[in-house]
């Protein structure tokens, strides 16, 4: 669920212009890391 649903999302969320979403986006992704 996380790989095919999740991980798409934030990607595409840390391509965001606003540099708040973008810095929660690559937050969320290390949580998925571990």
């Amino acid at each position: 669920v996380v790989d095919q649903t999740i991980r798409p999302c934030l990607a595409e969320l840390s391509e965001d212009p606003d540099v708040d979403v973008r810095y929660f986006a690559s937050q969320a992704v290390q949580a998925c890391d571990q």
